[in-house]
């Protein structure tokens, strides 16, 4: 392979780069890489081929760590994955709190593993362009993992709900509070519409203040260079019957009384999850998914349009049969 490396340099004048491996006498392997340059006489002609080597070995078996890890890192991600799944399937809040602790606790310190392996790499591998991709992507992947996981340690740290009156207009002035420094940085022009006087709804507070800082940090992270979020609540009255599709129509019926509230961005749409971004130094907790169950535990629906932005809009019953 290399002597016809060699020989294709010269015929073409063209340099080219290639691996092997070389055999020491003492049995050992080194990787090299070499990269040859033709240098041509006044005729045009290849007159000389100058090959610079160097070994790779370390990079090869960094490499191999990196693989080893991103495959660790699959593997946390899939029983994340599961460890939603059945978060979504449990019935009620207090089931909620108690699994979410459990799978925190158990998926944090291989993930603390795997960042401090990656930060490793990023450090020792630096140099090669499709490496710094690759650890980026890696990095980022694995601290949206830690994100969630510490969104769950937080979701759970107090295992029995505080369930009570509750104005859903005070839940969300605070979630704003914990995300101002987000939407300055985008920047984000934020648009608030509170209804007052609306009637109290039964939520254990810090539960919902989770919710609704995820739903804010979605819209933040799909606005990274600035846009609108329109933050709007009011009451309404259903005096006729109620027409729409999937769970709307089998939850609103002809003289509910409801209480909306509703987060919209110009963020280009969504799909089925929101997307995750790590720059910003602050994951959202838990998926659409999750916080859709949520919601639901507490007598409420969310539902979710896009068009030129996003909408989520949550819709609790005050005459709650």
């Amino acid at each position: 392979m290399v002597r016809e490396t060699f020989l294709q340099t010269v015929e073409s004048g063209k340099g080219h780069r290639i691996e092997y491996r070389m055999l020491l006498k003492n049995g050992k392997v080194r990787f090299i890489e070499s990269q040859g340059n033709a240098i041509k006489d006044h005729h045009g002609k290849t007159c000389k081929v100058v090959v610079v080597s160097r070994d790779i070995t370390q990079h090869k078996e960094s490499m191999a760590k990196l693989s080893r890890a991103l495959a660790d890192l699959k593997e946390s991600h899939e029983e994340l994955k599961k460890a939603q799944m059945q978060l979504v399937q449990s019935e009620k809040p207090e089931a909620v709190s108690t699994f979410a602790a459990g799978v925190a606790h158990e998926v944090k310190n291989p993930l603390q593993t795997l960042i401090l392996g990656i930060d490793y790499l990023s450090n020792h591998l630096g140099g090669d362009p499709t490496t710094r991709m690759v650890l980026h992507d890696m990095a980022g992947a694995v601290h949206r993992a830690d994100g969630n996981i510490r969104g769950l340690l937080e979701f759970s740290a107090s295992k029995r709900p505080h369930v009570k009156d509750e104005n859903i207009n005070e839940i969300i002035e605070q979630s704003l509070h914990s995300v101002e420094n987000e939407l300055k940085n985008a920047p984000i022009e934020l648009i608030k519409e509170v209804a007052p006087g609306l009637p109290l709804l039964k939520f254990d507070f810090r539960t919902m203040k989770h919710v609704f800082i995820n739903l804010f940090m979605y819209s933040i992270r799909g606005m990274a260079s600035g846009g609108t979020l329109r933050v709007r609540t009011y009451l309404r009255e259903i005096k006729e019957n109620f027409s729409a599709d999937g769970r709307l129509s089998n939850y609103i019926r002809r003289g509910d009384t409801l209480v909306v509230a509703e987060v919209e961005d110009t963020a280009p749409a969504v799909k089925d999850e929101p997307a995750s971004d790590t720059t910003r130094g602050k994951d959202s907790a838990l998926g659409l998914t999750v916080l859709k169950k949520i919601v639901e535990l507490y007598g409420g629906v969310v539902d979710v349009t896009s068009g030129s932005g996003n909408k989520y809009t949550l819709i609790f019953k005050v005459n709650r049969g």
